[in-house]
């Protein structure tokens, strides 16, 4: 499994993975919440990377949860450029409207009230799928 982070001042986006690209879970968490909630994912021994986004917060988000993050979990950066775009596509592929709000919601590069920090997680856990490739954090 494959835990992914959008870091944030304020809330983190989590997505969590199957290795085939399955979503198990996808929420925004406040960042008070983060270390309890990465703990208790972690102790199910079932995640074998914890992915952050490598834009703002994420090194101070990496130093914190390196104190609570197992030897055998891998913790690394991904690109985060453009992934708040690419959030609002998943959000607009899974929240579908009429195919008129669809074409208006394209011409007007619509974006949606709500945070899609959890649609970025999931985002980023993608890439590292695709690519591969993580910059290493030690811990």
């Amino acid at each position: 499994m494959i835990l992914a982070l959008d870091p944030g001042r304020d809330k983190v986006g989590l997505a969590l993975v199957s290795s085939q690209g399955e979503v198990r879970r996808l929420e925004i968490l406040a960042r008070d919440e983060v270390g309890d909630e990465v703990r208790k994912i972690l102790d199910s021994g079932d995640v074998s990377t914890l992915v952050l986004g490598n834009g703002t917060f994420s090194r101070e988000l990496a130093r914190e949860l390196a104190a609570v993050i197992p030897g055998e979990v891998e913790l690394g950066l991904v690109e985060e450029e453009g992934s708040t775009r690419e959030a609002r596509k998943l959000y607009r592929r899974d929240n579908p409207g009429s195919q008129l709000k669809k074409l208006l919601l394209q011409i007007m590069d619509w974006q949606p009230a709500l945070p899609l920090d959890h649609y970025a997680a999931l985002v980023l856990a993608g890439r590292y799928l695709q690519s591969g490739f993580l910059e290493k954090v030690e811990h």
